[in-house]
Formats: structure tokens, sequence, C-alpha cells
């Protein structure tokens, strides 16, 4: 391959991840808006997002054969296509329901969007593109709340933002169009030993480890995303204008974060790197939970997310090393499929919890410095939420650190 060819492949990917990540951060600053226009409870949010962890696990676990069968770039172009649709019928949704099912379409988008770009990239064995390449992904997430804050400060409706997404996707399947993609990938190992069946790779020990480790740190990255402007407008009285932007400067810390890991490149162990990161994952989310300040809790969200930025680059960086070549594709499908569930999971299993909250049958979850002050006082349901953050951080930290005793007794 020429240079000229992978710059170019490369911006094309990088591409890709932005337009990817622009849908991100638009429901958690919409869900307000939804819940209201459709009289939804609080867990009505799951249904959303199981639906589309539905869709995201169907593509992702059979993504090895599919960019075999068709090739990478056939692949994306079919993932942009559903995504996009998706999104743009969501502006002429009539109910719920409706958008419920459009979840199920984009989920099959971006199940061949996201495993599809993991796999191209893995493809370089480079981890620093790795990276540079989820780096971009939060440029596409910090901006789709600041598209809608900038919807609601003019007078429009929420749905305005997944009109205007949906369009930038159909823009992304013209561009592949008339860009070739060179297929370099990790569906087949070289030297002419076959790649493992998905049935064989299933049956690694080390896979489903690496598979719930991506299901708890996807999980809490959602989780922070969607529920933590919730937590601030209608749990502790921030100013909305205020809270997203605190939202879209936990999103910027995904850029920051991975732009920073990507330039360190090799010069720190991917072990020493998640640690770092962990450590200040556990520390940030206290923070949050604490409540001792609007501003303490804010700086918490803003950590977190700086925290959290390299832990899925960093693992998907390490799967060769925990499972080998002959496993490797095999298992990326696997552990999106389980990021997929995480993001599908968490947020409506959390929603479940506030009512369990508000229904007093846990009184106990709430911030431990409660101050009655005006700009602090908060709703104790919705303290579930920071209460889950601080839990999910402990026991991604507790999950790495035993992947990382399993892989040096083998």
């Amino acid at each position: 391959m020429t240079r000229q060819s992978f710059d170019r492949s490369i911006a094309v990917a990088f591409l890709g991840f932005i337009v990817l990540g622009l849908p991100d951060g638009l429901l958690g600053l919409a869900w307000p808006s939804i819940q209201a226009q459709f009289n939804l409870p609080a867990a009505a949010l799951g249904s959303f997002f199981v639906a589309g962890t539905i869709g995201f696990v169907t593509v992702s676990l059979f993504s090895g054969a599919l960019s075999r069968r068709f090739g990478i770039r056939h692949l994306l172009i079919g993932a942009y296509s559903l995504r996009g649709t998706a999104m743009v019928l969501v502006f002429f949704a009539p109910s719920w329901e409706i958008i419920v099912l459009l979840g199920f379409i984009a989920g099959l988008g971006d199940g061949g969007i996201d495993t599809g770009l993991n796999l191209y990239v893995a493809g370089y064995d480079n981890p620093r593109l790795m990276n540079y390449l989820h780096a971009f992904f939060g440029l596409g997430a910090a901006f789709g709340p600041l598209l809608m804050v900038g919807l609601f400060s003019i007078g429009l409706s929420w749905t305005f933002g997944f009109l205007i997404v949906g369009m930038v996707k159909a823009l992304m399947v013209v561009l592949l169009l008339f860009v070739r993609l060179h297929d370099v990938s990790i569906t087949q190992p070289h030297g002419g030993e076959p790649a493992a069946s998905l049935v064989g790779s299933m049956r690694v020990p080390m896979v489903w480890m690496g598979v719930f480790a991506f299901f708890i740190a996807t999980g809490l990255e959602m989780n922070a995303g969607q529920w933590s402007y919730t937590l601030f407008t209608q749990g502790r009285g921030t100013d909305p204008t205020t809270a997203g932007i605190w939202i879209s400067l936990y999103r910027a810390m995904f850029t920051v974060g991975r732009f920073f890991f990507g330039f360190i490149g090799d010069r720190g162990s991917i072990v020493l790197q998640m640690r770092g990161s962990l450590t200040l994952a556990v520390l940030a989310s206290i923070l949050v939970w604490s409540n001792i300040s609007q501003t303490i809790s804010a700086v918490g969200l803003i950590l977190m997310g700086l925290a959290i930025a390299p832990q899925f680059p960093l693992l998907m960086a390490g799967t060769v090393r925990r499972v080998g070549l002959r496993h490797a594709a095999n298992a990326i499908g696997l552990q999106m499929g389980g990021a997929s569930l995480g993001v599908g999971v968490f947020p409506g299993l959390t929603g479940w919890l506030v009512q369990l909250n508000e229904n007093a049958v846990m009184p106990l979850l709430k911030a431990p410095f409660p101050f009655d002050q005006p700009a602090l006082r908060f709703n104790p349901a919705l303290e579930t939420v920071a209460l889950v953050f601080v839990v999910m951080s402990v026991a991604l930290f507790i999950v790495y650190e035993l992947m990382t005793l399993a892989i040096r007794r083998n």
C-alpha cells in the first residue's frame, strides 16, 4: 500500500468515527423532552437501548464473516445507510414504539460501523492508531450535546438533532461510494494458520473475560453520558444550558484523553496506563456521588471523561495479546457485542433503580453530603445514578486486575 492510499484510508476511518460518535451525545439531552412528550417513565429509556443492543449484537457477532464475504467498505456502506435512515425517520416518528423500532435498525447500522472500523484499524497492528481512532469518536460525541443545546436555544425540537445527524450519515455513505478502502484486517491470520471458528473462540475463557470488561467499560461510559444531564438538572437543580456544557466537556475529555494516549503510544505499558485510568475513574465517580457542591460534582464528571477515555482503545489494542491472533477477529466481534450489551443494559437498569428509589425501596442510595442549600438540593432517587457510577468504576478495576493476573499465569 502506498503512503497516499494509507493516509486516505486512515483519514476516512477517522472521519467515519467522528460521524459514528455524533448520535452518542444527543439522546442524553433529548431524553427529558422525549419523556415529557410521550409521557414515559424513567425506565422506558431501557427499551430503546435494548432494541439497539439486539441490532448491534446481531451484526457484531458475525462481523468477521461479513467482512470476509463483502469487504469492510461494503459493510460500512450498508451500515451507514441503515443508521442514517433510522435517524431521519425518528424526525417523523409519531410514537415512542416507532422510535424503539428505529432504535433496532440504528443498532444494526452501529454494529456494522463500529465493529467494521475497529477490525479495519486493528489490521494495521498499531495501538497508536487505535487510540487516535477512538479520539475522533470523542469529537463527534462532544459535538452532539452542543448541537442539541444550540437547537433548544433557538426554539427547535429535539427531533431536529436526529434529522441533522441522519443527513450527515447519508453524506458518509456518498463518501464511501467514491473512496476505495484497502481491506487490511485481521480476519485472516498470517502464516497459513486458519482463523478460529466463532464457536471455537467462544470456548476460550479469556475471550469472555474481555467481553465482560467491555460490557462494564462501555456501560459506564454511556451511563455517565446519558444520566448525568438528568441528575444535574432534575436532581440537583442545575441550569439546563450549564449542565449541557458540562456534558459536552465530559465528552470532550474522551478526545483529549485518547489523543494523549495516542501521542504517548508505547512509552508506557498498556497495563500501567489502564491502571492509572481505572484509579482515576473510581476517584472521579466518588466526587460526582459526594455532591459536596455542584462545581466539585462537575469537576468529577469531567475527570470521569478523561479517565474513561483510553479504556476502550487500550482494551481493544490488547485483544491479540489476550487471546492470540487466531481468535482475535472473533474476539473483537464478541467484545463489541459485550460493549453493546453494556450500552443497552446499564442505562435501563439505572432507570429501574431510580424508580425503585422513588418508591423508597432503597432509601439509602443517596449522596453522603445532602447539604440543604438551594443550589445543592437533590432528588434522592436520582442520586442512585451517581452511586451506580462508583460501583461500575470499582467493578471494572477488579475485572481488569483479574484479567492481568490470568495472563501472567498463562
